[in-house]
């Protein structure tokens, strides 16, 4: 990693920030070492890193004997089941992730039905007093972003869940029409924002599927730009 050069008389005139962090230990994110520097921010983008001693900010941050990094990226989380209660995030920022992945191991709650309601209450994964008011991915993202949350996020198209909205909790794989049927909700899901699907394979109704199946879901993610 390579930081700012020591501004001299001759550089130029640096902006004032909006923060300015001072005094701790970076990590870039490369892998590369940490080194002492400063970081600039402004309109919410860092702008500098490097020797910041001579610059102004509207607030000034002490960070001494701390590191200073980039958010992090969680890929692999379940908070699209606590965002509509929390929409702070509270656990997540206060540890520094920026960014999360959900809809993981077979289960977004933005392809959830509202028959599902009382069973995710059961289990613990949806609180009382939250609704399940949409109809698919692109209504539950809707309701996100309108409330507002504390990080960001990307979601994945659940394949259970989309199995389910198909086939119920069938124990037996999905005939052409059903196949058919599931592939088209993908494509809506992916469509609608979902950046790729998930698969788990220990649970009901993904522990059903052979690897037709998923190789079929898998390739219509392909098609679109996702991932499996």
């Amino acid at each position: 990693m390579r930081a700012t050069p020591s501004p001299t008389d001759s550089s130029p005139p640096l902006p004032r920030f909006d923060y300015l962090l001072r005094g701790g230990t970076v990590f870039d994110g490369s892998g590369a070492d940490g080194v002492p520097a400063d970081v600039g921010i402004l309109g919410g983008t860092v702008v500098a890193v490097g020797d910041l001693s001579r610059a102004d900010a509207g607030e000034t941050v002490d960070v001494r004997g701390k590191f200073v990094a980039p958010g992090f990226i969680d890929i692999h989380t379940h908070s699209d089941f606590t965002l509509l209660s929390s929409p702070g995030m509270e656990s997540s920022v206060a540890q520094g992730v920026t960014t999360e992945l959900v809809g993981n191991c077979g289960i977004a709650l933005g392809l959830a039905q509202a028959g599902e309601q009382f069973t995710l209450e059961q289990r613990g994964l949806l609180r009382a007093g939250i609704t399940l008011d949409w109809t698919h991915l692109d209504g539950f993202l809707t309701r996100v972003e309108d409330m507002g949350i504390g990080a960001n996020i990307a979601t994945l198209a659940g394949h259970g869940t989309i199995r389910k909205r198909v086939l119920g909790l069938a124990d037996r794989l999905p005939d052409a029409g059903e196949l058919a049927r599931m592939e088209r909700e993908l494509e809506t899901a992916l469509g609608a924002g979902a950046v790729g699907l998930s698969s788990g394979l220990e649970y009901v109704p993904g522990m059903y599927a052979d690897v037709a199946e998923l190789t079929a879901m898998a390739r219509v993610a392909k098609r679109a730009g996702g991932f499996y």
